[in-house]
């Protein structure tokens, strides 16, 4: 079984920049860690298409590509921001 890549929007990639290091490094590192099995760790989010990726207190909003075994992360940011 093949890992899956991992493609950041632009949004995601900005969002990333403005937090702190060692946060954006533990998001990163989370997200590396959820290529061989997405699903395990991903959640559908109700009513959408996309995912959720619970961090602490943060929350990466993704899409998961079956056939192109891609996530493709959306947006990132501290939970009281990011379902808005």
């Amino acid at each position: 079984m093949t890992d899956f890549e991992v493609e950041y929007s632009e949004e995601s990639l900005f969002q990333l920049r403005a937090l702190d290091i060692p946060v954006a490094r533990r998001i990163f590192q989370k997200i590396e860690s959820t290529r061989s099995d997405p699903h395990r760790y991903f959640v559908r989010l109700v009513g959408r298409n996309e995912y959720k990726l619970r961090i602490g207190d943060y929350r990466v909003i993704a899409n998961i590509e079956e056939n192109r075994k891609v996530i493709v992360v959306l947006s990132l940011g501290h939970r009281r921001n990011i379902c808005k």
